[in-house]
């Protein structure tokens, strides 16, 4: 079955309408890779991270794919910090919970 392209993996750069879900400790810059490069959207989480932790963890997703990825963050002390680091190295997409 071939799912009609939606505006949303349009705006994303993804072939198939399937965005990983940041789960704290079960999401991995590996498994973000995973799912980007087989034309899915990868989400990497920023639960316990400081901006230089969120730095580390974006390269690391970045050295495993060229392909769009995003980043999930939920509002805390230093959020805008991290939406810093998020911008700073270019994620495709900055989700909250």
């Amino acid at each position: 079955m071939r799912w009609p392209t939606t505006k949303l993996q349009d705006l994303l750069g993804v072939r198939h309408p399937i965005i990983q879900s940041p789960i704290g400790g079960a999401t991995s810059p590996e498994m973000t890779a995973v799912v980007s490069n087989t034309d899915g959207f990868g989400m990497v989480n920023s639960v316990s991270a400081t901006p230089e932790r969120l730095r580390a963890t974006i390269q690391s997703a970045k050295e495993r794919t060229s392909a769009p990825f995003g980043v999930n963050m939920m509002f805390k002390d230093n959020v805008e910090h991290l939406i810093d680091t998020a911008l700073d190295e270019q994620a495709h997409a900055v989700s909250f919970f």
